[in-house]
């Protein structure tokens, strides 16, 4: 066995592996697992290693920083173990300790969660994975779930506020900067607005208040490439898929349904789109998103280890 750097050219062989080691319902395609770790900002290439015999890669462990540097909110000391695959356990676990030598005053390293993520935790479906998680010593948090349902059939739920929400407008874009600026000048104001200077502001349907931007909402299909959040599954949801999220609008205005008019002016989109098997990632909001039609489908723990 032999360890090295993980590269660029190594991106169809690292997602060959990965397409052996995980079920279908969570293959990705090559150029997106390359835009999410090898070629993405964060990626740390000195903490990322791949393990092969002779020409065959039997493992690998992608590592990314935080969003430190990108936008305001995340702890320095934290990085991420963005991405995992292996045939042999004890494979993954020597390419781990490389990269923990490699990660000096990193204080924490997390499995997923990470920006440009493909994992929000640890699959409670993927046994082998979570064993070798916590055989290296990572412990497990509280769980969080993506849900889905076809919107083919959907109609909003009874009782909205009369609010005025949209599609954003181009004039609007500063607009909608402000408001997350005001409101979440975190990783959400960084997502949000790449996706609007990739692919316009088509992607954002948005809550106004006369002239002011009071909530969003993302959403995505296979014209707003390329996918975050959940879309990163999208071959996994069938012909005309869709994902909707992040969604949020602005503290004074929450408590009054307010959200659940903004996520169903979305979906009418969507659905109005012709667009059919949705999905929303990274959750907690069970009673939220099940009051719209949605179910738990894949389920996560957060998994983090002290380095």
């Amino acid at each position: 066995m032999t360890l090295r750097q993980a590269v660029l050219s190594d991106a169809e062989n690292l997602n060959r592996l990965w397409r052996t080691v995980y079920p279908r319902r969570f293959w990705i395609e090559t150029d997106l697992l390359a835009d999410h770790t090898l070629l993405h900002p964060l990626f740390l290439p000195s903490a990322s290693y791949v393990a092969t015999e002779g020409e065959r890669i039997t493992a690998f462990c992608l590592v990314k920083k935080n969003g430190y540097g990108l936008y305001p909110g995340p702890v320095p000391d934290d990085a991420h173990l963005s991405a995992v695959a292996f045939r042999n356990p004890a494979a993954a676990s020597e390419c781990l300790k490389m990269a923990r030598s490699a990660l000096g005053d990193f204080k924490q390293l997390r499995f997923g969660q990470d920006s440009g993520h493909l994992w929000p935790g640890a699959p409670t479906t993927c046994s082998l994975l979570t064993q070798w998680l916590a055989s290296e010593g990572f412990d497990f948090g509280g769980g969080i779930f993506d849900c889905e349902q076809d919107l083919a059939d959907y109609t909003p739920p009874p009782g909205p506020p009369a609010i005025r929400v949209g599609l954003l407008r181009p004039p609007e874009i500063p607009k909608l900067d402000d408001f997350f600026l005001r409101e979440f000048p975190g990783r959400w104001r960084y997502d949000v607005m790449a996706k609007v200077a990739a692919n316009g502001p088509s992607c954002v349907v948005v809550l106004r208040d006369g002239s002011k931007i009071e909530g969003f909402a993302l959403i995505q299909d296979e014209t707003t490439g390329p996918q975050i959040g959940g879309a990163v599954w999208n071959l996994a949801l069938g012909k005309n898929w869709c994902s909707l999220g992040p969604i949020g609008i602005s503290k004074h205005l929450r408590g009054a349904k307010r959200g659940d008019a903004l996520l169903a002016a979305a979906l009418m989109e969507l659905k109005g789109r012709g667009r059919r098997n949705c999905i929303i990632d990274w959750t907690t909001l069970k009673k939220f998103y099940g009051g719209h039609g949605f179910r738990s489908s894949r389920q996560y723990l957060s998994a983090s280890l002290h380095l």
